[in-house]
């Protein structure tokens, strides 16, 4: 490279091509509950929050995304560092106690 970083969208999308080049996301083959490539909606549901908050924490650059076409997508594990990182969160996201769902 000539020394430019990437941005974090494209490090998140390089991310996405890699998750499903390698099959970890293909249809019907279950990926590592850490490479999920969610959707607004899904992360919404997952971590119990509205839709809005997600927007919000979008904007405020708290959650890390792509937008490889008109719609948003998330890979959960990124999502979880950033919140942990952001805010603390002591036990695995989308859980209400240490124990992974």
């Amino acid at each position: 490279m000539l020394g430019i970083e990437p941005s974090p969208e494209e490090l998140v999308l390089h991310r996405m091509v890699k998750i499903i080049s390698d099959g970890k996301a293909a249809p019907g083959q279950e990926p590592e509950v850490n490479d999920y490539i969610l959707t607004k909606e899904q992360l919404a549901r997952r971590l119990h929050v509205s839709l809005r908050t997600v927007e919000n924490w979008m904007e405020q650059k708290l959650v890390p995304y792509v937008k490889p076409t008109r719609t948003v997508r998330f890979i959960w594990s990124d999502v979880e560092q950033a919140l942990r990182r952001n805010f603390g969160v002591g036990y695995p996201l989308g859980t209400t106690s240490g124990n992974r769902r």
